[in-house]
């Protein structure tokens, strides 16, 4: 099921990101005593993340985790985890469990990030995404080398190499198309004019390509569109 939602302004857009957050977290609490919750990097999170983190939650029980990670830049402005972790800082959340991609360097490391996962069941209560005007999501990109888009394999997070130029140049970790086919619940948030455009076709289209990594969200459980200016 895939589902758009246009708001007006940002503030109306993140309040509503709350509001999913919120009832997917609990969903998973209330099955198994512990939720997850992945959270994506770049410019858009810095919008709606605080609105989530402010949410009245039992926040001990609730694990956090990257979407992906830029690999060698621990510390520095390009870091996902670096934008996250001050967005913590004074909230509910600061007291989740959270689960940094930026300490692992590598491939075979990655599966002892994966391993964590394994506390909740290896669930994936609710993945907040962003797309890129090339159609990325995450850090997968279109016609990246060794790219399959309908992979529903193991494991959770794959190694990447450095995407194409104007796109910062690191290798990245990030999570897997079979790992976004097993989240329970996607939200997907964008903005502006052309990538609203860019995802109608896309999903409109229905096919999963490799042009269009976005495309994998057609074949998803549950995908909800968030959409501002």
């Amino acid at each position: 099921m895939i589902s758009l939602h246009r708001f007006k302004t940002p503030e109306d857009a993140s309040r509503y990101c709350a509001e999913i957050a919120e009832q997917a977290l609990c969903e998973g609490l209330e099955m198994r005593g512990t939720a997850s919750l992945f959270l994506s990097g770049g410019g858009t999170p810095r919008t709606y993340v605080p609105c989530v983190f402010l949410l009245d939650l039992p926040w001990p029980q609730v694990r956090i985790y990257q979407v992906d990670e830029r690999l060698g830049s621990l510390g520095g402005p390009a870091s996902n985890a670096g934008m996250l972790k001050p967005l913590l800082k004074g909230t509910p959340a600061e007291c989740a469990q959270t689960n940094w991609l930026e300490n692992q360097s590598d491939a075979n490391s990655s599966a002892v990030y994966a391993a964590d996962l394994k506390v909740t069941g290896d669930s994936f209560d609710l993945v907040f995404l962003g797309m890129g005007e090339d159609g990325h999501i995450a850090s997968l990109f279109p016609n990246a080398q060794g790219e399959q888009p309908n992979s529903e394999e193991h494991p959770w997070w794959v190694k990447r190499p450095c995407p194409p130029l104007p796109h910062p140049q690191y290798e990245r970790l990030t999570l897997s198309p079979g790992a976004l086919k097993r989240a329970q619940k996607i939200c997907i948030v964008i903005s502006g004019r052309d990538k609203l455009c860019l995802w109608r076709d896309v999903m409109r289209d229905g096919r999963i390509t490799s042009d269009y990594p976005v495309s994998i969200l057609n074949d998803c459980k549950d995908v909800t569109a968030i959409w501002f200016p």
